[in-house]
């Protein structure tokens, strides 16, 4: 299991990799409207559990109030993470958004990405290098 579906309600990750576009574009800031994509404390806790099976033996000695806070805790922390995140990264920076297609994990193949980076990055591909380069393009 990702870490990334720690948080995800299965109906929207069916147990792969919750892209980090899709946490972004949530309105963190409201609770309700989270709520229908996310786990809840006993949810997210139980997964917890099972992808760290080794903690199980840790955790069941432990009070069960305590440890409703301890996940609650975690639980708010991640979230608060990601409003942070939201509000003071550049995730929206087109050369950031186009700088994804060198991780390939896209269906489709976006020339345009490329020609983006290639364009702000000329010193990664040089003017002479360039023509081989627009050539590869072409043929995808």
């Amino acid at each position: 299991m990702k870490a990334s579906t720690f948080l995800c309600k299965k109906s929207y990750h069916q147990n792969i990799e919750v892209p980090l576009q899709f946490y972004l574009e949530l309105s963190w800031e409201n609770e309700l409207d989270i709520s229908k994509y996310l786990l809840d404390v006993e949810q997210f806790s139980s997964e917890w559990v099972e992808a760290y099976p080794k903690m199980k033996n840790l955790i069941t000695q432990l009070d069960p109030d305590l440890l409703k806070t301890i996940f609650a805790t975690t639980r708010r922390f991640i979230i608060n993470v990601f409003c942070e995140m939201k509000k003071s990264l550049p995730f929206n920076d087109s050369i950031l958004k186009a700088s994804l297609v060198v991780f390939m994990r896209f269906e489709t193949f976006y020339k345009e990405d490329w020609q983006t980076l290639r364009n702000k990055f000329t010193n990664i591909i040089s003017d002479d290098e360039n023509r081989h380069f627009q050539g590869e393009l072409k043929r995808m």
